[in-house]
């Protein structure tokens, strides 16, 4: 599940109406995960969601427009 909502990226794209749901959801995940991949750490909700044992970040504005320049790719 992606950290950057349907409907915010829906907007970014510009898409009306839910018959893209699916589709916009999958390259949702799909870029979050490249963002995760590039950054070499997972994503989480808040600090608090964070393993203590983990090189996770909490997502912040910066990689929420990542995600959302992704999908838009």
């Amino acid at each position: 599940m992606s950290l950057v909502t349907l409907v915010t990226a829906k907007a970014h794209l510009r898409v009306e109406g839910d018959d893209d749901d699916t589709l916009v959801e999958l390259y949702l995940d799909a870029a979050q995960e490249v963002a995760e991949q590039y950054m070499g750490r997972l994503t989480y909700v808040d600090e608090a969601a964070i393993p203590v044992d983990s090189n996770g970040i909490a997502i912040n504005f910066a990689i929420k427009a990542a995600i959302l320049l992704i999908t838009g790719h």
